[in-house]
């Protein structure tokens, strides 16, 4: 240089980046003896032998590895630094390039209270998702939860109570019926308070039958038929075992519908056996000495029997006598008998007679049966002066007829004439009745065991069971002696 030879300091063209600086370097001159800036563009660092490369990153800025790690851009832009992972409860965090803690657990979900916005934590835990729900849904515990429900809509829990729908459509809450009803309410339809007209479950005052009662329905607007148990009635809307409804239930051997003792099923339905008067051959018979009410001169009457023949007996004078009171002129007093086979008359037709100087009867236009017993009664209107016999309830036979005589003295016999001639019933009779008034005036159904009321002049019902008396049940006093082979005998179950 300058004609000198001088040391070179650099090698020609060699370059070398400036200390301190990210684009400063320097190039060797051709001659060796200097070095000339030629620095690298903006976004080039200079490394190495002074070489230009391109930035990879910004120099010292931190970079995250994913959510797990961080690293850092090195001085020169164009390489990182050894990556470091996140420790536990923190992630890395693209804003910053640095693990930061978890501002929530990733991947819950909640939701933004007042809104129905679902809030749902991103995967680095340090940030939120929120996503609106759509229609008819609700966010609840961090899900869009479809309805359950109309929110605000009334509807039933069930018959006794009624409910209505949340604000958010997910549930209900009980919303009871105002008012003053008598029974309550039931919830019926949607949600409706409707009026009870009875508590349910419960029985209504009335039955439905005999044999079933009213439950009033489960939501209480009415009463539906319920049948009683076995054995049991119905009565003022309850079912139980009665004595007296005519069936039989537990702790019942019998039950004929009533409850009267002496019809073969007795007051508490305990199957009983009755008492007869038994005439098992010709002449025996129930005597009962002479009273003026038995006369029958002075009142209206009936008298009345349940009567069993073993025969309608063939004999000389056409007649066996159900019961009669009369002496030994036929004019004198009364006679209750029926025809005899072998006679004129059809056997079993049941005849009455009463004395006015002469021999004035009448006679039943229906046969009695034999070997089955049969109710037999006659009534006499004293006003009217109509006597009527009836047969099993039914009237067979009616003409005015004199009064009885109020002068004959004789005995009233049941079974045989006092007058004294053959006139024999064969058989049994039972619940012989007289009474001072007209107890029956149309067609009836005879009860089973006659009973004594203030009506009765005396009653006969051979209950004794035993000896040679019977006593007089009305309370008269008028007892009956059993003569010349009548016995008592039993009716089993009193089945007439």
């Amino acid at each position: 240089a300058a004609g000198a030879c001088q040391t070179r300091i650099c090698t020609a063209g060699a370059a070398r980046c400036v200390a301190g600086t990210l684009t400063g370097r320097e190039v060797c001159a051709p001659d060796g003896l200097s070095w000339t800036a030629t620095a690298c563009a903006d976004t080039q660092s200079c490394s190495g032998a002074g070489t230009c490369s391109t930035r990879v990153c910004t120099p010292g800025a931190p970079q995250c590895v994913g959510t797990t790690g961080t690293r850092t851009c090195n001085a020169d832009g164009l390489g990182y630094s050894a990556t470091t992972t996140c420790t536990a409860g923190t992630s890395c965090s693209a804003a910053t390039g640095l693990c930061g803690a978890w501002l929530c657990t990733p991947g819950s979900t909640s939701c933004v209270a007042g809104t129905n916005t679902r809030h749902v934590c991103n995967a680095d835990g340090l940030g939120y998702t929120d996503t609106a729900c759509g229609a008819s849904t609700t966010c609840s515990a961090g899900v869009c939860a479809a309805w359950t429900c109309t929110p605000g809509a009334y509807s039933c829990a069930d018959v006794n109570s009624r409910r209505v729908c949340n604000a958010d459509g997910l549930g209900y809450t009980s919303a009871s019926c105002a008012g003053g009803a008598t029974y309550g309410y039931s919830c019926t339809g949607a949600g409706m308070c409707t009026d009870r007209a009875c508590i349910p479950g419960t029985n209504g005052p009335v039955c439905a039958s005999a044999t079933a009662r009213q439950v009033c329905n489960t939501d209480g607007p009415g009463y539906s038929a319920t049948s009683c148990s076995a054995g049991q009635s119905c009565n003022t809307g309850t079912c139980a075992v009665r004595c007296g409804d005519g069936i039989i239930g537990t702790g019942e051997t019998c039950d004929d519908g009533n409850v009267v003792n002496g019809d073969g099923c007795s007051s508490v339905c305990a199957s009983e056996t009755c008492g007869a008067l038994s005439i098992p051959t010709r002449g025996g018979y129930a005597r009962v000495s002479d009273a003026a009410p038995l006369r029958l001169a002075s009142t209206s009457f009936t008298i009345e029997m349940w009567a069993y023949a073993t025969a309608f007996t063939t004999v000389p004078n056409c007649r066996n006598v159900l019961a009669a009171k009369r002496g030994n002129a036929v004019a004198d007093g009364w006679f209750l008998a029926t025809t005899t086979a072998g006679c004129a008359d059809p056997a079993g037709r049941i005849v009455v007679m009463v004395s006015s100087g002469a021999d004035p009867n009448i006679q039943s236009t229906v046969s009695a049966p034999v070997a089955r017993w049969f109710h037999v009664a006659v009534t006499f209107d004293r006003t009217t002066s109509l006597m009527t016999i009836w047969l099993n309830g039914v009237n067979v036979g009616a003409a005015t007829m004199p009064v009885p005589s109020a002068l004959t003295t004789a005995s009233l016999w049941m079974g045989q004439d006092p007058a004294g001639v053959d006139y024999p019933w064969v058989g049994k009779l039972d619940d012989v009745r007289v009474s001072n008034v007209v107890r029956y005036t149309s067609s009836f159904v005879p009860t089973a065991s006659l009973g004594a009321d203030a009506s009765t002049i005396a009653l006969w019902r051979f209950e004794d069971g035993g000896g040679t008396t019977a006593v007089d049940s009305s309370g008269s006093g008028y007892t009956a002696t059993l003569t010349s082979g009548a016995t008592y005998t039993t009716v089993p179950g009193c089945v007439r």
